[in-house]
């Protein structure tokens, strides 16, 4: 540690608090003081040169801020720590500011060390002054200088940690946001509610899945991916797997060798170093193409749902035509109304509908029951049937919108946030199926549209899934299996037009394609402080985005539409492929093989 020693009175007065200087690289300063005519003091002052330019200080204090003190100048020594600044003041007596909390005054022999960061002295002269000089440490509450500390510096220990720390960072961004504006964070941890109770109802109900350890999980996962990227980034069901199970009735055997198949290619993509090489040769206008093509696929689903389980007062005085039109409406508003938790209070609603369906049915109400796991190894016919029937068919779509997608969405929707990479979520993904499907649970990932549908109902950082996770934690250890028949009661009119609004809201992403805020023009456009697309570019990126859009669509299949967006990308590449080649071959630079030089 850094400081003033005085040969006198033996004593060590720090100036700084940690190894290095605030903001700079250390400098010395030495001051040699030897006796003048008249007996006053001469200081003759040297400094290291060092290429951090000084800082910029604030001016002395005002006249009326000293006190008995006559100062002839008074300059700003550029040395800051934490809260601590040094004065050095020249004076025709031996006086102090009245702001002054340790003074040390040059008398005649004394030599005095200073470490100071480089330009320290605004004004000081580096010449023989014929003046008395003291040094003053100004210091704030929060930072306390203790004069009577030895001489040796203290060694810091150091312990390495099994988890990067600076991620921790996005707490404090949690928690403030969370003050701020607590409504919004709690209506969006639960916009993705509208995909994900539909899924895990059904695979509850269908014994596919154990309920209570897939709320468990997930309520987990919400958590630590809420303290580790700091945005509201869904915990999903595996969409394909899911709907594969729900139709062929999986056994629990069998869905979670789909998602521990997943879960170990992922893995083995995020290792490998492919994820990223995946998100850097996947052009824009075909990982937007696929965005659009989700959102529209839940709006399709959704409405598919709805059309074919409501009436107008039907199937109950609960879940009907006149409820969803409410719910729509409602919706309409929050456009104007931003401020209003929809999904918080939809859910709300639906919760209580619920609860007075089910009492009015006669059937159990939820009970008390902490959860009890129960581990199981898929056996092997569970396995072939569970990969080649499901977990094959989820690669694309977990790869493309579950990781790339939902990066690129993140830099979209939340700019001021340090956007994940694609390792990142990949390594998220895989230790999530690879540690829960063991116990029965869901087979999960990170969907765009659940961060979207998050990011429309008022989520803006990770309080709000970790505020969802905690809610998932309790329900699931405490309550367990008897909140099927809960699930079973919630109303789809509700749960259709929340999943209506998170596919809009996905496919919204599309517009910004041919515009500076697209990731792959924003750097360009930066640069050269225009749009970089000509009439005809915007054109081809267009039409590759609708090619993907309108084959996956379709298909159903996200992998489709990939393999047609690539498809429709390469067709363009070809007329300047060829073209290349003919100016190479004109201008006689082919390499030709060895074999047609003999």
């Amino acid at each position: 540690m850094g400081g003033l020693r005085s040969h006198h009175k033996r004593r060590w007065i720090p100036l700084r608090r940690r190894g290095r200087w605030a903001g700079q690289g250390g400098g010395n300063l030495r001051g040699a003081h030897t006796q003048s005519p008249g007996g006053r003091c001469r200081l003759v002052a040297s400094a290291q040169k060092c290429g951090s330019p000084p800082r910029r200080h604030e001016p002395p204090p005002a006249e009326s801020q000293r006190t008995n003190s006559r100062v002839v100048g008074c300059s700003r020594v550029a040395a800051k720590t934490g809260q601590s600044n040094i004065c050095l003041c020249n004076h025709t007596e031996q006086q102090q500011h009245h702001h002054t909390s340790t003074t040390t005054t040059t008398t005649g022999g004394s030599t005095t060390r200073i470490n100071t960061p480089p330009g320290a002295l605004n004004n000081a002269p580096h010449h023989i002054l014929p003046q008395t000089y003291s040094l003053h440490v100004h210091s704030s509450p929060q930072t306390a200088i203790h004069a009577d500390m030895p001489r040796r510096r203290r060694r810091r220990l150091h312990f390495p940690l099994p988890f990067p720390l600076p991620k921790l960072r996005h707490v404090s961004r949690n928690l403030q946001t969370l003050r701020s504006f607590p409504l919004a964070e709690v209506s969006g941890a639960l916009g993705d509610l509208g995909t994900f109770l539909p899924l895990l109802t059904a695979l509850a109900v269908n014994d596919t899945i154990s309920l209570p350890a897939s709320l468990l999980f997930s309520g987990l996962y919400n958590i630590f991916t809420g303290l580790y990227f700091g945005i509201p980034l869904p915990v999903q069901p595996m969409k394909a797997i899911a709907a594969v199970a729900i139709a062929k009735h999986f056994s629990p055997g069998q869905i979670a060798a789909a998602g521990i198949f997943v879960g170990a290619v992922v893995l083995l993509f995020s290792v490998t170093g492919l994820l990223e090489w995946f998100a850097r040769v996947v052009p824009t206008p075909v990982v937007k193409g696929i965005q659009v093509g989700a959102g529209l696929s839940l709006v399709i689903s959704a409405g598919s749902s709805l059309r074919g389980h409501l009436g107008w007062i039907g199937p109950s005085w609960a879940d009907n035509y006149i409820w969803m039109i409410v719910a729509l409406v409602v919706l309409a508003l929050t456009t104007v109304y931003d401020r209003v938790p929809y999904a918080l209070i939809v859910f709300l609603v639906g919760i209580v509908f619920a609860f007075v369906s089910l009492a009015l049915s006669h059937h159990g109400l939820p009970s008390f029951g902490i959860w009890h796991p129960r581990f199981s190894i898929p056996v092997g016919h569970e396995w072939r049937v569970g990969i080649i029937d499901a977990g094959i068919g989820q690669l694309p779509l977990t790869t493309l919108n579950s990781i790339v997608a939902v990066v690129y969405l993140a830099a979209d929707l939340l700019p001021e946030v340090e956007t994940p990479s694609t390792t990142a979520i990949g390594l998220s993904v895989a230790a999530m199926n690879l540690l829960g499907c063991w116990f029965g649970a869901m087979p999960v990932c990170h969907g765009s549209g659940g961060l979207a549908a998050q990011f429309r109902f008022g989520a803006r950082s990770g309080s709000s899934i970790i505020l969802l996770g905690s809610f998932k934690l309790i329900v699931g250890l405490f309550f367990g299996n008897t909140l099927v028949g809960l699930l079973r009661q919630f109303p789809t009119a509700f749960l259709g037009v929340m999943v209506i609004a998170a596919g809009l809201e996905l496919a919204s992403v599309g517009e910004s394609l041919n515009t500076a805020r697209a990731w792959d023009l924003s750097k360009h456009a930066r640069l050269a402080g225009t749009n970089v697309l000509s009439n005809e570019e915007k054109k081809r990126r267009w039409t590759v985005m609708m090619g993907t859009i309108g084959m996956l669509v379709a298909f159903m299949n996200d992998g489709i539409g990939f393999l047609a967006g690539m498809v429709c990308h390469w067709t363009y590449m070809i007329p300047g492929l060829v073209e290349r080649v003919q100016e190479e071959f004109s201008e006689g630079s082919i390499r030709l093989p060895v074999s047609w030089r003999r």
